[in-house]
């Protein structure tokens, strides 16, 4: 941290994956409370979407189609065809949930 400045982190999704760095940002000046409003709005629309909610409803479509819980992080690739048939179903579940959560708002 500096002198008069406040650590807060410039995240930016890139192809490696997400990047975080530090950034200096005066906590009075106007680019702090334009980061501070961004941020509240991202967080008041994740819990507007449920984003909280998504695990566990991944959890459940996973675990219905018969995947068992060490499996949840592999690669699609890493399956045979029948498995992969399984995800294709469990993505079009998880859609269709979603869609019903977005049209009851």
């Amino acid at each position: 941290m500096t002198r008069q400045g406040s650590a807060i982190y410039d995240c930016r999704l890139e192809a490696a994956g997400s990047v975080c760095t530090a950034v200096e940002v005066d906590p009075a000046g106007a680019e702090y409370q334009q980061i501070a409003n961004r941020f509240a709005q991202l967080g008041h629309e994740f819990r507007t979407r449920d984003g909280y909610a998504l695990e566990a409803q991944v959890g459940t479509v996973l675990g219905g189609l018969g995947f068992p819980k060490d499996n949840w992080d592999r690669l699609t690739e890493e399956f045979s065809g029948g498995w992969q048939m399984r995800i294709a179903l469990a993505k079009r579940a998880l859609y269709l949930i979603r869609l019903q959560l977005n049209f009851k708002r």
